[in-house]
């Protein structure tokens, strides 16, 4: 199964898609930053923001049949939009 982790440069999602594929999924991730970890393991890496890099977001999303959505804003302060667009 083709599946997608937002967050998947963070401690949960990484560990999400590391454990997918062992499973032998084909795995794709969706992170602020870079993660060449991430893909020494096979698992594709989509660099953008999940509140509206709509692009990235279109590209990423491309065949995915079940989607992990574990990305998060950590912060604790900012406006209550920020959480929501999330």
């Amino acid at each position: 199964m083709k599946c997608l982790v937002t967050g998947g440069g963070g401690f949960v999602g990484k560990a999400v898609a590391l454990r997918l594929r062992l499973a032998g999924h084909e795995v794709c991730s969706l992170s602020r930053g870079s993660y060449p970890e991430l893909e020494q393991h096979g698992i594709r890496s989509f660099q953008g923001d999940i509140s509206g890099d709509r692009s990235t977001l279109r590209e990423a999303f491309e065949g995915i049949e079940l989607v992990f959505h574990v990305a998060a804003k950590v912060e604790m302060w900012g406006p209550k939009d920020d959480f929501y667009r999330v």
